[in-house]
């Protein structure tokens, strides 16, 4: 369903069920609900925040260091865990990681 024509069943302006869906202010909370009942009754659940649904992209650049040394190695090694943890908790917030490596010459 659009949001046209939710906005027709609503009896309401395409422009505050757009507000409401995207959880934006402005819009009484009686409004509020009586857009996000109406979304659910009709089982179009998927409309609600819509904007938060798409992914936002996280860019980390690494430079990488042509070395034997064992520090930096070490170094390495943590750096790994830490974009672990960076990539699950990215995920969660709807997030794609994207690594981009710049090696040493």
């Amino acid at each position: 369903m659009k949001v046209k024509e939710l906005a027709e069943i609503l009896d309401l302006s395409p422009a505050t069920v757009s507000l409401v869906l995207n959880n934006r202010p402005g819009i009484s909370e009686a409004t509020r609900k009586k857009v996000k009942d109406a979304v659910i009754e009709l089982g179009c659940e998927d409309m609600i925040n819509i904007k938060e649904k798409k992914k936002k992209t996280l860019l980390f650049v690494v430079y990488r260091k042509n070395t034997t040394d064992d520090k930096f190695q070490r170094f390495s090694q943590l750096f790994s865990e830490i974009i672990e943890g960076v990539e699950s908790q990215a995920k969660l917030k709807n997030f794609q990681l994207m690594l981009s490596y710049v090696n040493d010459l």
